[in-house]
């Protein structure tokens, strides 16, 4: 698994994690799909400072 700088640390993740409280079998984990979340808001702001 790639690891970028705007993946969430485990102090972040915990923090976030206590709000679901989904036991469910998924795909992905909690933590993939708000990785992918956070780096798409990113990279969305950063394109709209550069225009």
């Amino acid at each position: 698994m790639q690891y970028y700088s705007t993946d969430l640390t485990d102090i972040q993740y915990g923090a976030i994690l206590r709000f679901f409280s989904d036991k469910r079998k998924h795909s992905h984990s909690w933590r993939e799909i708000m990785n992918v979340i956070f780096f798409d808001l990113i990279v969305k702001i950063m394109l709209a400072d550069n225009t």
